[in-house]
């Protein structure tokens, strides 16, 4: 059984037409935390590429995104 600390801040990051992680992973993800009484914020990273690759693009940004989030945290 799935079990959720609703206390924990989470959010879900994604880029469109990234060629791995496809956006269905998300918006599955999100719906499986709602149905757990969790609401998390879809944060768009837009089309980033990096080295010819949007799932690069996405990882350099979706991580420097995350480190932004977590400093304000604090």
């Amino acid at each position: 059984m799935l079990r959720l600390d609703t206390e924990a801040p989470i959010r879900l990051y994604y880029a469109d037409g990234d060629e791995q992680a496809v956006n269905a992973n998300t918006t599955h993800c999100r719906a499986a935390l709602r149905a757990h009484g969790v609401d998390a914020p879809l944060v768009d990273l837009g089309s980033p590429d990096y080295g010819g690759s949007r799932h690069l693009g996405s990882q350099q940004a979706g991580t420097a995104a995350v480190v932004r989030w977590f400093r304000s945290l604090r």
